[in-house]
């Protein structure tokens, strides 16, 4: 429904996908719109074209745009007074999430076998960081801890280094370590103006087997869902094994397993963290023949690494997958019963790719392995596929039977396309108020694009539903979420009344903001309201052009075009120059 593996079929995602800024797909104005736009050139102007196209490719493109509104505090903590109780891990663990993290665009420090008061200053600082933003979008933080906790009440204890472990004799009180609390940390982060809070601890580590039944002090996690009662802020709580359980120890490897699958997982384009949560938690079940289950509570709808439509997303996820992961590890991690291993396979024979031959009939078959084992990417893929067939009419009954299932095994991806299903009337009986209920639980489970999609449920006339305020609202949640082409349409908005009285100076705030967070499209608009200034004024023009240049650089189809349409008036650089470097014979 959502998407398609051809050309033609590829304009379907807009249809399921309501981007009505864009109307066009990237790959589709690149393939026909420069056709037709090359083949009424003549070959000097085509010279001018493809040195443009030269000067693109040359030009540096920064793939993880930073992200402004993200921080991150890493800790490592290996000294824990001995080698039975050392993490020697830690420290590499921490500069491994830490890299990650800066690759996504989080502004991180790193704190290595910090002190209870170094961690706790580290919290302080972050929190004022995030105060100082305020007015303001409201930031994400996360926090990521690798050593021991322990469980004390309904709280968890991240401990420092140097923690010197006394275990009682025969009749001695049980004395707590002291250290950090998590639930101090996320209210503190939480009442600094923190829109969402993401703790992350590989901190299960397993205790010495001869004190491993005595009357002492545990290490691990305790049962999180106190921490997020009475916090004004989206909280996840992710953790190495499920709360009560020892980890496994990766005696092989230089990182743990828990952390090694997170970071590969933070690599996959298009996951919210509660998504790439779930890769890694298969990835561990299966590495460790299902000893340590990794398990989270809460909200992660951030969109680490945003792209713009569901086939791009898989296709960049196969791609990130194969550059760590074989052909074969896949097949032996699904024997051991990994169903991401199955997806990320059916992803590999769908695009022909990592060796694999393009072969949708394997793809489905993997796809439907995926989904046996639970995986509800895998069932709205078989969706997917169903809406969108290489040969043949859409079976939109059964592209939404699969969407149903993918929504009953928590995909949030599936639950917005289910929820388009119901508010077109595609494969199910339209029903408004369904689409919306599916819309909602999208975003609760992770997905900006459920915001986005209920955004304009909310615009539209047609269903009963109209709520310009709850609109906007949503519009708003899903580009805090990483979804920013969703600020092309709320600025148009802002612009025009929609939502009230018209405000220009917003609509141009919201806009430059997601612009300068890596949005190329909202570059293009920004080229485009310049080129909409009163004739002749040349600062209009050089500001048009600098926001094609930098919107073509991101990536986006229709800044290209324009951009070279200014090449080709001379409005980008010296007509004179430009010619006389060709002298109308293009090599």
């Amino acid at each position: 429904m959502t998407n398609s593996t051809g050309g033609v079929m590829r304009r379907k995602q807009w249809q399921c996908w309501p981007l009505r800024f864009l109307q066009i797909n990237a790959a589709a104005c690149m393939s026909k719109t420069w056709a037709l736009f090359i083949r009424n050139l003549s070959r000097r102007h085509l010279g001018c074209c493809w040195l443009f196209l030269l000067l693109l490719i040359g030009a540096p493109l920064d793939a993880t745009a930073s992200t402004s509104g993200r921080f991150a505090l890493v800790v490592g903590n290996a000294d824990y007074g001995g080698l039975l109780w050392d993490v020697p891990a830690a420290p590499a663990d921490a500069r491994l999430v830490q890299g990650a993290l800066r690759d996504l665009g989080f502004d991180q420090s790193l704190l290595v076998d910090a002190s209870k008061e170094r961690s706790d200053a580290a919290v302080e600082s972050l929190a004022k960081r995030v105060a100082e933003r305020r007015p303001g979008p409201a930031p994400t933080v996360l926090v990521y801890f690798s050593g021991r906790a322990t469980p004390s009440g309904g709280d968890t204890i991240l401990l420092p280094a140097g923690t010197k472990h006394k275990w009682p004799r025969t009749g001695e009180p049980v004395i707590q370590p002291t250290g950090t609390s998590a639930r101090a940390i996320i209210q503190r982060l939480a009442q600094a103006g923190a829109g969402r809070v993401l703790l992350v601890l590989d901190a299960s580590r397993a205790l010495p087997s001869r004190l491993s039944s005595s009357d002492s002090p545990k290490t691990g996690v305790a049962d999180p869902s106190g921490l997020l009662a009475g916090v004004q802020a989206e909280v996840f709580f992710g953790s190495s094994a499920t709360p009560g359980n020892p980890g496994k120890e990766n005696v092989l490897g230089s990182h743990s397993y828990f952390t090694r699958a997170f970071v590969d997982a933070l690599a996959l384009p298009g996951l919210s963290l509660v998504d790439a949560f779930a890769v890694a938690r298969e990835r561990v079940k299966a590495n460790t023949s299902g000893r340590q289950i990794p398990s989270a509570v809460g909200m992660g709808g951030i969109l680490l690494r945003p792209v713009s439509d569901w086939r791009e997303a898989n296709h960049g996820q196969i791609l990130a997958v194969l550059m760590t992961r074989s052909l074969v590890s896949l097949q032996a991690d699904l024997h051991r019963g990994d169903g991401y291993a199955a997806h990320f396979l059916g992803l590999a024979h769908w695009d022909g790719v990592g060796g694999a031959t393009k072969d949708m009939a394997k793809a489905q078959e993997y796809f439907r392995k995926g989904a046996e084992l639970g995986i509800g990417a895998s069932a709205n893929a078989l969706g997917v596929l169903a809406g969108t067939p290489e040969q043949g009419a859409p079976d939109w009954v059964e592209s939404a039977r699969w969407f149903t299932r993918g929504a009953e095994l928590g995909s949030a991806i599936a639950m917005t396309n289910l929820g388009y299903a119901y508010q077109h009337g595609q494969g199910v009986a339209k029903d408004a108020r369904q689409a919306e209920r599916l819309y909602l639980q999208a975003a609760r489970h992770g997905s900006p694009r459920g915001h986005a999609n209920l955004g304009w449920l909310y615009q539209s006339d047609e269903h009963g539903l109209k709520n310009l305020q709850l609109a906007k609202t949503s519009h708003e949640r899903a580009i805090a979420g990483g979804l920013l082409p969703v600020a092309v349409s709320l600025s148009q908005g802002l612009r025009h009344g929609l939502y009230g009285q018209a405000n220009a100076a917003e609509a141009d705030r919201v806009l430059r903001l997601a612009a300068e967070q890596g949005c190329a499209s909202c570059w293009t608009e920004i080229g485009r309201l310049a080129t909409a200034a009163p004739a002749g004024e040349t600062s209009a023009i050089a500001d048009a052009t600098q926001a094609f240049r930098k919107g073509a650089e991101g990536g986006d189809a229709p800044a290209m075009v324009e951009l070279a349409r200014r090449y080709l008036a001379g409005q980008a650089v010296a007509k004179e120059g430009f010619g006389a470097q060709w002298n109308g014979k293009p090599g």
